[in-house]
């Protein structure tokens, strides 16, 4: 993976104009998850990026007591964490190796000591290219990069914002009900209560986390097909839900939101979707559904 300008991208496209305070990086995108590399206090390390958390966690490999999850993490300060040519500094929860192995095996990636949430990202824009594998981080209000494979349409989604977390109005086959937004996750979820008043619910397998498939998921007329997604209660959505007053359904993973460049603008609490080409959409959904081992 490398950091790649701009520049470097507009100098292939005729009239492209490059926009300031804008900065792209290759990702990772690894079960639907994007991983970027990092630099923190001089250490080369890997980062998901998880917008379904406020916080950042770093691995007992930066230091700090070791955590035993039976009490509360160490926190960590550091001086500088550069991902995507901007650099932070600030405070950071610290999670033992063995919590870092449990997600590196999910991920199927050693090396990453970061889970990096909404929190330091509060006052930037920041974009998830699923089918280009790139993450873009802006200053706020700067027009996002206009990656290849899209179809132009520009979709608002009507957002709510917890804590630093963005969550967006969506369609469950026919239901309309409220999602959180979670670049960490590689399936939609829907929580049991409202997997209960689809008027025709698809039937689901397996325990625990059963799994089934949406006929579709989306956003007024723009929808995406046969959406894998699990019903599991998730323990954070109903702390949401008491923070905004509103059923909280679930939480929406790759299997849908890799149909999309999505854009999430923190400091404006909105997020906005760019549809894929239908060709592209089919293609990186398909690779996602093999990477899960879905038949």
């Amino acid at each position: 993976m490398r950091i790649v300008t701009v520049g470097v991208l507009c100098g292939l496209v005729t009239g492209c104009v490059v926009p300031p305070g804008l900065h792209m990086q290759q990702a990772a995108i690894l079960r639907g998850v994007p991983v970027v590399p990092a630099v923190i206090d001089g250490v080369e390390t890997l980062c998901v990026i998880d917008t379904s958390t406020p916080a950042l966690f770093l691995s007992t490999r930066f230091g700090g007591v070791p955590w035993t999850g039976l009490g509360q993490p160490d926190v960590r300060e550091f001086q500088s964490l550069v991902v995507a040519n901007w650099q932070f500094s600030g405070g950071a929860l610290t999670a033992s190796d063995a919590v870092f192995d449990d997600w590196r095996a999910r991920l199927g990636l050693d090396g990453v000591d970061c889970w990096l949430g909404t929190g330091l990202l509060g006052s930037m824009q920041l974009t998830v290219d699923y089918a280009g594998g790139y993450v873009e981080l802006a200053e706020a209000g700067v027009r996002p990069f206009t990656p290849g494979g899209l179809t132009g349409e520009v979709i608002d989604v009507d957002t709510f914002a917890s804590d630093g977390r963005l969550l967006g109005v969506l369609s469950f086959d026919d239901l309309d009900g409220i999602a959180l937004l979670d670049t960490g996750a590689s399936l939609v979820r829907m929580e049991q209560a409202a997997y209960d008043d689809l008027s025709d619910p698809p039937e689901v397998y397996g325990e625990p986390g059963a799994r089934g498939r949406l006929e579709t998921m989306g956003v007024g007329q723009d929808l995406v097909q046969d959406v894998l997604f699990e019903v599991r209660d998730d323990g954070r959505l109903p702390r949401l839900a008491d923070d905004l007053g509103l059923r909280v359904d679930g939480s929406a993973g790759a299997t849908f939101l890799a149909g999309y460049a999505v854009t999430f603008d923190f400091p404006g609490e909105r997020v906005t979707l760019r549809p894929y080409e239908p060709s592209v959409r089919t293609s990186v959904l398909a690779a996602l559904d093999a990477e899960l081992a879905v038949p």
